[in-house]
């Protein structure tokens, strides 16, 4: 096994040993339970998107394949933009144990965040940068501009190659959106990195300010609620002081979020239920229950998962949450390159079965190909893979 503790899906990574739940405690394996899963809606949220789809210059109308629209629909109300808030909060949960930080302990928290983190994403950046490249250098000699610019990166809109770009997209300054396409989830690996950066002022609020704190909670939870300030940076701040605070106060989640389940139990799916069918008619109202719903997702999910832990229906596999980083961050690669290999073999007519059956096979290709590149690097390179996987 390349790891023994808990990663991130990215990178729920504990501080140091002292911190890591023990492995056959309910919630350690609740998390690891959790990551994979995770990881698996990061990809459907990605995947199951109503977008103009071109495979070797063919159009495909994906929405008029039977049953596609729904699991789109499903997707955007039930699963879209939840995951990385409950990581957000795995993270935060784990990220320090004791009642005082010193400076030597945070330096100590940011050299280990610096192999955990910044190399993967470091990583993983050049690597995308490096494979855009490439396919941008193809695109560019055989003069074919049919690809969508976030495909093309260093192509400009009159065709020829533009590198002026090139700083802002190995960072991300400012925006998911500076990231090529490949390289968008590593957002969340650079602001949990800051995070960590800024764990002396979130512990400070955390463990000093006691009531004012939760009061800024409450706010920073109603500013998300109404969708004012409904950013990532913010979301991810305030997951992760969320779950900072209950390790703080010793609440163990598994035990406080089983005892809310029957209740977010129903909330979580009817308040789904009801984006799913006013999002044409209110959106506004949709966004709020929606944003609500992001809020809900950490007791739903943690509360589910942990029943299912405890009666043994899941295990907490190992293997498949040490996969889960690499899965998350290479999706977008091998998704859009196996659905075009796919819909250019079937070649699905326009409202076919044959068109939703080709986009689902695709989706499992795409876990089963991630998975056997995880065990192939893990046996034959597992130095390598513990270095990209922020393992060191």
């Amino acid at each position: 096994m390349v790891t023994d503790s808990l990663t991130y899906p990215a990178s729920v990574q504990a501080t140091d040993t002292n911190d890591v739940c023990d492995r056959s405690s309910v919630l350690s394996r609740t998390f690891s339970s959790l990551k994979w899963f995770l990881a698996l809606t990061v990809v459907a949220d990605h995947f199951f998107r109503i977008t103009p789809t071109t495979a070797g210059g063919v159009a495909f109308d994906t929405a008029s394949y039977p049953g596609f629209t729904f699991i789109c629909d499903f997707v955007s109300h039930f699963i879209k933009n939840y995951a990385v808030p409950v990581f957000f909060f795995m993270s935060g949960y784990l990220a320090y144990r004791s009642d005082i930080l010193t400076r030597n302990d945070w330096k100590r928290i940011l050299s280990k965040k610096t192999r955990s983190l910044v190399i993967p994403f470091l990583a993983f950046t050049l690597f995308g940068i490096l494979v855009f490249y490439a396919l941008n250098l193809i695109l560019y000699f055989k003069g074919s501009m049919q690809a969508s610019v976030a495909f093309m990166p260093f192509i400009a809109a009159d065709g020829s190659m533009d590198f002026s770009n090139l700083g802002s997209m190995i960072i991300g300054i400012g925006s998911d959106t500076y990231f090529p396409y490949y390289n968008v989830p590593l957002w969340y690996v650079r602001d949990l990195f800051a995070l960590f950066l800024l764990l002396p002022a979130i512990h400070y609020a955390v463990r000093r300010l006691n009531a004012p704190c939760l009061l800024i909670i409450l706010a920073l939870a109603l500013i998300l609620l109404t969708g004012a300030w409904f950013a990532r940076p913010q979301v991810g701040l305030f997951f992760f002081t969320w779950g900072y605070w209950m390790r703080s106060r010793h609440i163990d989640p598994e035990k406080s979020f089983s005892r809310t389940l029957p209740i977010v139990v129903i909330l979580y799916p009817l308040l789904s239920t009801i984006c799913l069918f006013l999002s044409d008619t209110h959106p506004e109202l949709t966004r709020i229950i929606h944003n609500a719903n992001t809020i809900l997702i950490v007791p739903f999910l943690i509360g589910i998962f942990s029943i299912l832990v405890r009666n043994g229906i899941l295990s907490g596999s190992g293997f498949l949450a040490s996969a889960s980083f690499l899965l998350y961050v290479t999706h977008l690669c091998w998704m859009w390159i196996f659905k075009d290999i796919i819909l250019r073999t079937v070649n699905p007519a326009d409202g076919s079965i044959a068109g939703t059956l080709s986009l689902l096979a695709t989706y499992i290709i795409l876990i089963i190909t991630t998975l056997i590149l995880y065990k192939a690097l893990s046996v034959y390179t597992p130095r390598f893979l513990n270095l990209i996987c922020g393992r060191y």
